[in-house]
């Protein structure tokens, strides 16, 4: 289960150029559901993975650019 959804958090995880856990708090919060910790135990539902993929990508976009934070 969650094999999708696990590669998005690690992703995010490894590619982030700013403070991984940071990003990954934001991946969190902004998919609702705390994927950092339970990615592998959730199901790949297609509407979620669809939101975490895009949410990833607009995270590592903004990631080490200061990305409107602070």
């Amino acid at each position: 289960m969650g094999v999708r959804l696990q590669a998005i958090v690690d992703r995010v995880r490894t590619e982030s150029k700013g403070l991984p856990n940071v990003d990954l708090a934001r991946l969190n919060l902004k998919v609702g559901r705390p994927l950092s910790r339970q990615a592998a135990e959730l199901p790949d539902d297609p509407t979620l993975v669809a939101l975490a993929e895009s949410i990833a990508r607009e995270i590592l976009s903004e990631s080490g650019r200061g990305g409107g934070r602070g």
